[in-house]
């Protein structure tokens, strides 16, 4: 859960950076909105699979829910 709270703050990030730098001409093709939707999507799977993923899944690493990461978080 501490990734897809990463990602999510990615997220907003990339959002804050549209807001500061918005402008008409760009609109919604502003790299910041771009970034945070990107995020975004980047957290939604993550949050997804970490419901789905089975310990033999060789998912487990690129999700980060492998049993290293998962000791380093204090799991």
């Amino acid at each position: 859960m501490r990734l897809v709270a990463v990602w999510a703050l990615a997220s907003a990030f990339g959002w804050f950076m549209a807001c500061m730098t918005w402008n008409d001409r760009l609109g919604f093709r502003n790299p910041g909105v771009i970034l945070g939707v990107m995020f975004l999507a980047g957290a939604r799977l993550t949050f997804g699979l970490s419901f789905v993923v089975k310990p033999e899944s060789g998912w487990r690493a690129m999700a980060g829910l492998d049993d290293e990461t998962l000791k380093s978080s204090g799991r």
